[in-house]
């Protein structure tokens, strides 16, 4: 798999995920991927754990 389907992946993951203030959430998971080892590019990825549910893709680390 190359980066760029790597990138169209998680773009296309995070277009679906709906931003929106979660008032039942009690457990947030947040991780950083980088998407290009090394090269400084990467997005944090914000999930309910919960329910498993991802809730935003965001670009960069400083979202």
């Amino acid at each position: 798999m190359t980066t760029r389907e790597i990138e169209r992946m998680l773009k296309d993951a995070s277009n679906n995920a709906t931003i929106r203030k979660p008032s039942y959430l009690k457990t947030l998971g947040i991780n950083e991927i980088a998407l290009v080892k090394g090269k400084g590019n990467y997005c944090a990825v914000l999930v309910d754990l919960d329910k498993s549910e991802l809730l935003a893709i965001l670009q960069g680390r400083t979202q």
